[in-house]
Protein backbone atom coordinates (compact mmCIF):
# COMPACT_ATOMS: atom_id res chain seq x y z
CA UNK A 1 0.00 0.00 0.00
CA UNK A 2 2.54 2.69 0.90
CA UNK A 3 6.63 1.89 1.09
CA UNK A 4 6.12 3.75 4.88
CA UNK A 5 5.87 1.32 7.19
CA UNK A 6 3.71 4.26 9.49
CA UNK A 7 1.47 5.28 6.76
CA UNK A 8 1.09 1.47 5.36
CA UNK A 9 -0.09 0.55 9.06
CA UNK A 10 -2.57 3.49 9.59
CA UNK A 11 -4.22 2.47 5.94
CA UNK A 12 -4.35 -1.13 6.66
CA UNK A 13 -6.10 -0.09 10.16
CA UNK A 14 -8.49 2.08 7.99
CA UNK A 15 -9.35 -0.83 5.40
CA UNK A 16 -10.08 -3.09 7.88
CA UNK A 17 -12.39 -0.83 9.43
CA UNK A 18 -14.28 0.30 6.62
CA UNK A 19 -14.66 -3.44 5.45
CA UNK A 20 -15.52 -4.10 8.64
CA UNK A 21 -18.23 -2.13 9.09
CA UNK A 22 -19.48 -3.14 5.43
CA UNK A 23 -19.77 -6.70 6.15
CA UNK A 24 -21.50 -6.01 9.27
CA UNK A 25 -24.23 -4.17 7.87
CA UNK A 26 -24.58 -7.64 5.54
CA UNK A 27 -24.72 -9.56 8.73
CA UNK A 28 -21.14 -11.11 9.22
CA UNK A 29 -19.77 -11.29 12.37
CA UNK A 30 -16.20 -10.71 13.15
CA UNK A 31 -14.24 -13.65 14.64
CA UNK A 32 -10.39 -13.89 15.94
CA UNK A 33 -8.40 -16.93 15.95
CA UNK A 34 -5.08 -18.08 17.12
CA UNK A 35 -1.97 -17.17 14.85
CA UNK A 36 -0.65 -20.65 16.07
CA UNK A 37 -2.30 -23.04 15.25
CA UNK A 38 -1.48 -27.28 15.11
CA UNK A 39 0.40 -28.28 11.78
CA UNK A 40 -1.72 -30.47 11.10
CA UNK A 41 -4.96 -28.37 10.85
CA UNK A 42 -2.78 -27.64 7.58
CA UNK A 43 -1.56 -30.71 6.63
CA UNK A 44 -4.40 -32.62 6.52
CA UNK A 45 -6.56 -30.98 3.53
CA UNK A 46 -4.47 -28.07 1.92
CA UNK A 47 -2.61 -29.84 -0.39
CA UNK A 48 1.45 -29.76 -0.91
CA UNK A 49 1.93 -26.25 -2.73
CA UNK A 50 0.60 -24.17 0.74
CA UNK A 51 2.09 -27.72 3.40
CA UNK A 52 5.66 -27.03 1.47
CA UNK A 53 5.37 -23.14 2.21
CA UNK A 54 4.63 -23.92 6.31
CA UNK A 55 6.51 -22.28 8.80
CA UNK A 56 6.47 -25.04 11.51
CA UNK A 57 8.20 -26.05 14.67
CA UNK A 58 8.24 -28.37 17.90
CA UNK A 59 6.94 -26.81 21.13
CA UNK A 60 8.56 -28.17 24.06
CA UNK A 61 6.05 -30.32 25.01
CA UNK A 62 6.44 -32.14 21.54
CA UNK A 63 3.37 -30.80 19.97
CA UNK A 64 4.20 -29.81 15.86
CA UNK A 65 2.85 -25.96 15.73
CA UNK A 66 2.82 -23.77 12.92
CA UNK A 67 2.31 -19.96 12.22
CA UNK A 68 -1.53 -19.92 9.88
CA UNK A 69 -0.34 -19.61 6.40
CA UNK A 70 -3.83 -18.98 5.66
CA UNK A 71 -7.05 -18.83 8.25
CA UNK A 72 -10.20 -20.62 6.50
CA UNK A 73 -8.87 -23.99 8.22
CA UNK A 74 -9.13 -22.30 11.58
CA UNK A 75 -12.46 -20.48 10.93
CA UNK A 76 -13.86 -24.42 10.56
CA UNK A 77 -11.91 -25.21 13.27
CA UNK A 78 -13.63 -22.33 15.64
CA UNK A 79 -17.17 -23.50 14.46
CA UNK A 80 -16.60 -26.95 15.23
CA UNK A 81 -15.62 -26.17 18.57
CA UNK A 82 -17.69 -23.58 19.63
CA UNK A 83 -20.55 -23.13 16.94
CA UNK A 84 -22.03 -26.38 15.64
CA UNK A 85 -25.43 -25.91 18.12
CA UNK A 86 -25.73 -22.11 15.81
CA UNK A 87 -28.62 -22.01 13.22
CA UNK A 88 -27.13 -21.95 9.90
CA UNK A 89 -26.36 -20.17 7.79
CA UNK A 90 -23.20 -18.67 10.06
CA UNK A 91 -21.66 -15.51 8.17
CA UNK A 92 -18.41 -14.82 9.47
CA UNK A 93 -15.70 -12.26 8.84
CA UNK A 94 -12.20 -12.07 10.06
CA UNK A 95 -8.87 -10.86 9.25
CA UNK A 96 -4.98 -10.67 10.80
CA UNK A 97 -1.83 -11.64 9.72
CA UNK A 98 -0.81 -14.83 7.76
CA UNK A 99 2.90 -16.84 7.51
CA UNK A 100 3.94 -18.42 4.27
CA UNK A 101 7.80 -19.48 4.01
CA UNK A 102 9.70 -19.48 0.68
CA UNK A 103 13.11 -18.40 1.35
CA UNK A 104 12.33 -16.51 4.32
CA UNK A 105 9.16 -15.94 6.58
CA UNK A 106 6.88 -13.90 4.57
CA UNK A 107 3.81 -12.14 6.02
CA UNK A 108 0.96 -10.51 4.88
CA UNK A 109 -2.90 -9.39 6.16
CA UNK A 110 -5.61 -11.07 4.95
CA UNK A 111 -9.38 -10.02 5.57
CA UNK A 112 -12.07 -12.48 4.80
CA UNK A 113 -15.47 -13.65 4.87
CA UNK A 114 -17.02 -17.05 4.98
CA UNK A 115 -20.01 -18.65 4.96
CA UNK A 116 -20.47 -22.04 6.81
CA UNK A 117 -24.24 -23.79 5.83
CA UNK A 118 -26.67 -22.17 3.14
CA UNK A 119 -28.03 -22.52 0.11
CA UNK A 120 -25.49 -23.01 -2.71
CA UNK A 121 -25.86 -20.07 -5.70
CA UNK A 122 -27.33 -17.74 -2.97
CA UNK A 123 -23.91 -17.73 -1.15
CA UNK A 124 -22.07 -17.88 -4.28
CA UNK A 125 -23.26 -14.70 -5.63
CA UNK A 126 -23.54 -12.74 -2.51
CA UNK A 127 -19.60 -13.16 -1.72
CA UNK A 128 -18.92 -12.64 -5.21
CA UNK A 129 -20.91 -9.62 -4.85
CA UNK A 130 -19.32 -8.39 -1.76
CA UNK A 131 -15.94 -8.74 -2.90
CA UNK A 132 -17.04 -6.26 -5.61
CA UNK A 133 -18.54 -4.19 -3.35
CA UNK A 134 -15.85 -4.39 -0.75
CA UNK A 135 -13.29 -2.75 -3.65
CA UNK A 136 -16.27 0.17 -4.56
CA UNK A 137 -16.14 0.66 -0.52
CA UNK A 138 -11.94 1.37 -0.60
CA UNK A 139 -12.81 3.31 -3.75
CA UNK A 140 -10.61 0.40 -5.69
CA UNK A 141 -11.09 0.66 -9.68
CA UNK A 142 -9.97 -1.29 -12.84
CA UNK A 143 -10.83 -4.63 -10.37
CA UNK A 144 -12.57 -7.97 -11.86
CA UNK A 145 -12.15 -11.73 -11.05
CA UNK A 146 -11.83 -14.16 -12.85
CA UNK A 147 -14.06 -17.18 -12.00
CA UNK A 148 -13.44 -20.94 -12.94
CA UNK A 149 -15.20 -24.19 -11.44
CA UNK A 150 -12.78 -26.96 -10.13
CA UNK A 151 -16.12 -29.14 -9.14
CA UNK A 152 -16.11 -29.21 -13.39
CA UNK A 153 -12.59 -30.45 -13.21
CA UNK A 154 -13.71 -33.21 -10.86
CA UNK A 155 -16.65 -34.42 -12.69
CA UNK A 156 -15.10 -35.07 -16.16
CA UNK A 157 -12.16 -36.34 -14.66
CA UNK A 158 -14.94 -39.00 -12.75
CA UNK A 159 -16.58 -40.02 -16.19
CA UNK A 160 -13.01 -40.86 -17.21
CA UNK A 161 -12.91 -43.40 -14.28
CA UNK A 162 -9.68 -42.01 -12.25
CA UNK A 163 -8.79 -42.41 -8.70
CA UNK A 164 -9.63 -39.47 -6.66
CA UNK A 165 -5.73 -39.25 -5.74
CA UNK A 166 -5.37 -39.33 -9.72
CA UNK A 167 -7.95 -36.14 -10.27
CA UNK A 168 -6.20 -33.86 -7.66
CA UNK A 169 -3.02 -34.53 -9.44
CA UNK A 170 -4.30 -33.89 -12.60
CA UNK A 171 -5.75 -30.63 -11.17
CA UNK A 172 -2.10 -29.76 -9.66
CA UNK A 173 -0.73 -29.46 -12.98
CA UNK A 174 -3.41 -28.38 -14.73
CA UNK A 175 -2.00 -24.69 -15.15
CA UNK A 176 1.84 -26.05 -16.37
CA UNK A 177 -0.22 -28.47 -18.93
CA UNK A 178 -2.37 -26.57 -20.34
CA UNK A 179 0.27 -23.72 -20.83
CA UNK A 180 1.80 -26.30 -22.88
CA UNK A 181 4.66 -26.61 -20.53
CA UNK A 182 4.20 -30.16 -19.91
CA UNK A 183 2.48 -33.08 -22.12
CA UNK A 184 0.14 -35.40 -22.22
CA UNK A 185 2.64 -37.92 -22.31
CA UNK A 186 5.18 -36.57 -19.51
CA UNK A 187 1.59 -36.25 -17.59
CA UNK A 188 1.63 -39.88 -17.75
CA UNK A 189 5.17 -40.35 -16.84
CA UNK A 190 4.93 -38.17 -14.19
CA UNK A 191 1.84 -39.72 -12.69
CA UNK A 192 3.09 -43.16 -13.38
CA UNK A 193 6.36 -42.51 -11.58
CA UNK A 194 4.71 -41.39 -8.39
CA UNK A 195 2.59 -44.59 -8.40
CA UNK A 196 -0.68 -43.16 -9.58
CA UNK A 197 -1.16 -44.99 -12.29
CA UNK A 198 -1.48 -48.65 -13.35
CA UNK A 199 -1.21 -49.39 -17.14
CA UNK A 200 -1.53 -52.80 -17.17
CA UNK A 201 -4.83 -55.27 -15.70
CA UNK A 202 -4.28 -57.48 -13.28
CA UNK A 203 -4.12 -61.33 -14.22
CA UNK A 204 -5.88 -61.84 -10.60
CA UNK A 205 -8.33 -58.47 -11.47
CA UNK A 206 -8.70 -60.82 -14.93
CA UNK A 207 -10.11 -64.58 -13.31
CA UNK A 208 -11.92 -62.60 -10.85
CA UNK A 209 -15.57 -63.80 -12.47
CA UNK A 210 -17.51 -65.92 -9.55
CA UNK A 211 -17.09 -63.85 -6.50
CA UNK A 212 -18.04 -67.01 -4.18
CA UNK A 213 -15.27 -69.10 -5.78
CA UNK A 214 -12.90 -66.80 -5.48
CA UNK A 215 -13.60 -65.90 -1.54
CA UNK A 216 -13.57 -69.60 -1.19
CA UNK A 217 -10.97 -70.55 -2.51
CA UNK A 218 -8.91 -67.11 -1.17
CA UNK A 219 -9.70 -67.94 2.14
CA UNK A 220 -8.55 -71.62 1.99
CA UNK A 221 -5.19 -70.55 0.60
CA UNK A 222 -4.33 -67.97 2.81
CA UNK A 223 -6.16 -68.74 6.34
CA UNK A 224 -2.46 -69.19 7.74
CA UNK A 225 -1.06 -66.76 5.81
CA UNK A 226 -1.09 -62.80 7.43
CA UNK A 227 -3.12 -60.61 5.63
CA UNK A 228 -2.38 -57.05 7.63
CA UNK A 229 -5.62 -55.18 7.72
CA UNK A 230 -7.18 -56.10 5.10
CA UNK A 231 -10.14 -58.75 4.76
CA UNK A 232 -10.60 -61.01 1.67
CA UNK A 233 -13.49 -59.13 1.05
CA UNK A 234 -11.98 -56.28 1.29
CA UNK A 235 -8.97 -57.57 -1.35
CA UNK A 236 -12.09 -58.40 -3.37
CA UNK A 237 -13.34 -55.22 -3.52
CA UNK A 238 -10.31 -53.77 -4.85
CA UNK A 239 -9.25 -55.94 -7.20
CA UNK A 240 -12.79 -55.39 -8.83
CA UNK A 241 -12.40 -51.80 -8.58
CA UNK A 242 -9.09 -51.86 -10.73
CA UNK A 243 -11.23 -54.12 -12.99
CA UNK A 244 -13.92 -51.75 -13.45
CA UNK A 245 -11.45 -48.64 -14.22
CA UNK A 246 -9.39 -51.14 -16.62
CA UNK A 247 -6.97 -49.90 -18.32
CA UNK A 248 -5.72 -46.96 -15.97
CA UNK A 249 -3.13 -45.34 -18.19
CA UNK A 250 -5.41 -45.13 -21.17
CA UNK A 251 -8.33 -43.61 -19.48
CA UNK A 252 -5.89 -40.83 -17.72
CA UNK A 253 -4.23 -39.61 -21.52
CA UNK A 254 -8.00 -40.17 -22.83
CA UNK A 255 -8.85 -37.32 -20.18
CA UNK A 256 -5.84 -35.25 -20.56
CA UNK A 257 -6.58 -35.00 -24.38
CA UNK A 258 -10.36 -33.81 -23.63
CA UNK A 259 -8.92 -31.53 -21.11
CA UNK A 260 -6.68 -29.93 -23.80
CA UNK A 261 -10.07 -30.15 -26.42
CA UNK A 262 -12.04 -28.34 -23.68
CA UNK A 263 -9.42 -25.40 -22.73
CA UNK A 264 -8.65 -24.76 -26.05
CA UNK A 265 -12.13 -23.32 -26.86
CA UNK A 266 -10.82 -20.17 -24.33
CA UNK A 267 -14.41 -19.37 -23.15
CA UNK A 268 -14.53 -15.73 -21.62
CA UNK A 269 -17.59 -14.77 -20.77
CA UNK A 270 -21.22 -16.37 -20.22
CA UNK A 271 -22.38 -15.99 -23.83
CA UNK A 272 -19.57 -18.30 -24.81
CA UNK A 273 -20.61 -20.84 -22.37
CA UNK A 274 -22.49 -23.11 -24.71
CA UNK A 275 -19.72 -23.53 -26.81
CA UNK A 276 -18.53 -25.64 -23.98
CA UNK A 277 -22.15 -27.05 -23.08
CA UNK A 278 -21.98 -28.70 -26.78
CA UNK A 279 -18.58 -30.40 -26.14
CA UNK A 280 -19.31 -31.88 -23.11
CA UNK A 281 -22.82 -32.95 -24.91
CA UNK A 282 -21.07 -34.51 -27.54
CA UNK A 283 -18.63 -36.46 -25.10
CA UNK A 284 -21.50 -37.73 -23.20
CA UNK A 285 -20.21 -36.58 -19.77
CA UNK A 286 -22.65 -35.76 -17.00
CA UNK A 287 -22.46 -32.64 -15.16
CA UNK A 288 -25.11 -29.74 -14.30
CA UNK A 289 -21.96 -27.50 -13.58
CA UNK A 290 -22.24 -25.27 -16.76
CA UNK A 291 -25.94 -24.63 -16.32
CA UNK A 292 -24.74 -23.57 -12.73
CA UNK A 293 -22.16 -21.42 -13.84
CA UNK A 294 -24.82 -19.54 -16.02
CA UNK A 295 -27.58 -19.04 -13.35
CA UNK A 296 -24.66 -17.49 -10.98
CA UNK A 297 -23.62 -15.13 -13.04
CA UNK A 298 -27.09 -13.93 -14.13
CA UNK A 299 -27.86 -13.51 -10.37
CA UNK A 300 -24.48 -11.68 -10.06
CA UNK A 301 -25.27 -9.20 -12.49
CA UNK A 302 -28.74 -8.74 -11.39
CA UNK A 303 -27.32 -7.54 -7.66
CA UNK A 304 -25.95 -4.83 -9.60
CA UNK A 305 -22.08 -6.11 -10.52
CA UNK A 306 -21.11 -5.05 -13.73
CA UNK A 307 -20.69 -7.74 -16.45
CA UNK A 308 -16.91 -6.83 -16.87
CA UNK A 309 -16.47 -7.58 -13.88
CA UNK A 310 -16.41 -11.18 -14.24
CA UNK A 311 -14.04 -13.27 -16.83
CA UNK A 312 -14.77 -16.99 -16.55
CA UNK A 313 -11.36 -18.84 -16.45
CA UNK A 314 -12.41 -22.82 -16.44
CA UNK A 315 -8.55 -23.37 -16.43
CA UNK A 316 -8.41 -21.93 -12.99
CA UNK A 317 -7.86 -24.67 -10.44
CA UNK A 318 -6.65 -23.85 -6.83
CA UNK A 319 -3.10 -25.40 -4.92
CA UNK A 320 -4.98 -25.78 -1.99
CA UNK A 321 -6.92 -28.73 -2.72
CA UNK A 322 -10.44 -28.34 -0.50
CA UNK A 323 -12.24 -26.44 -2.99
CA UNK A 324 -14.78 -28.53 -4.25
CA UNK A 325 -16.87 -26.16 -6.76
CA UNK A 326 -16.31 -22.58 -7.92
CA UNK A 327 -13.52 -20.80 -7.41
CA UNK A 328 -12.24 -17.18 -8.03
CA UNK A 329 -9.21 -15.13 -8.08
CA UNK A 330 -9.11 -11.72 -7.70
CA UNK A 331 -7.82 -8.87 -10.18
CA UNK A 332 -6.93 -5.19 -9.46
CA UNK A 333 -5.36 -3.43 -12.53
CA UNK A 334 -2.35 -1.33 -11.92
CA UNK A 335 -1.01 0.37 -14.55
CA UNK A 336 -0.83 -2.29 -17.56
CA UNK A 337 -0.98 -5.31 -15.57
CA UNK A 338 -3.47 -7.46 -13.33
CA UNK A 339 -2.54 -8.22 -10.01
CA UNK A 340 -3.89 -10.79 -7.81
CA UNK A 341 -5.25 -9.06 -4.32
CA UNK A 342 -7.40 -11.96 -3.06
CA UNK A 343 -9.75 -14.82 -3.81
CA UNK A 344 -11.95 -18.14 -2.81
CA UNK A 345 -14.36 -20.67 -3.71
CA UNK A 346 -16.18 -23.27 -2.30
CA UNK A 347 -15.20 -26.04 -0.23
CA UNK A 348 -17.97 -28.21 1.09
CA UNK A 349 -16.04 -31.07 2.25
CA UNK A 350 -13.96 -28.97 4.75
CA UNK A 351 -16.20 -29.47 7.79
CA UNK A 352 -16.80 -32.82 7.63
CA UNK A 353 -13.18 -33.60 7.12
CA UNK A 354 -12.38 -31.64 10.28
CA UNK A 355 -14.74 -34.04 12.42
CA UNK A 356 -17.81 -31.47 11.83
CA UNK A 357 -21.06 -31.92 10.46
CA UNK A 358 -21.34 -32.52 6.23
CA UNK A 359 -22.88 -28.82 5.82
CA UNK A 360 -21.48 -26.88 2.83
CA UNK A 361 -19.47 -23.94 3.26
CA UNK A 362 -17.70 -20.91 0.87
CA UNK A 363 -15.40 -17.68 1.60
CA UNK A 364 -12.86 -15.75 0.27
CA UNK A 365 -10.00 -13.55 1.36
CA UNK A 366 -8.35 -10.13 0.29
CA UNK A 367 -4.86 -10.22 1.19
CA UNK A 368 -4.65 -6.35 1.93
CA UNK A 369 -0.73 -5.67 1.62
CA UNK A 370 -1.09 -6.45 -2.51
CA UNK A 371 -3.87 -3.77 -2.48
CA UNK A 372 -3.03 -0.95 -4.38
CA UNK A 373 -4.59 1.88 -2.84
CA UNK A 374 -3.88 5.72 -4.57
Amino acid sequence: MSDNWGDCATQTYKVRDDLNKLYTQHGYELIETPILEESELFIRKSGAELTTKLFSFVDPYGNKICLRPEITPSIIRHYIQNDQSKDLPLKIQYHGPIFRHDQSIRQSTQFGLEVIGGSKIKFESELIYLSFEGLNKLGIQNTFIRLGNVGLIKEILSNFNLSNTLKLFTINNISEFINSKISVNTLAKKAKELGLLDDSNSKEVNQVKDTDIFLSKFSEENSQNYLGRRSSQEILDRLQLKSKRGNEKNNFVSALNFLLEFFSLNTQDINQLQNIQKLIDSSNISTNAIDDTKRLIEHVINKGVPEKYIKIDLSLARGISYYTGIVFDIYQTVGAKPLVIGGGGRYDSLVKAFGGKDVPAIGFAYNLDSININ
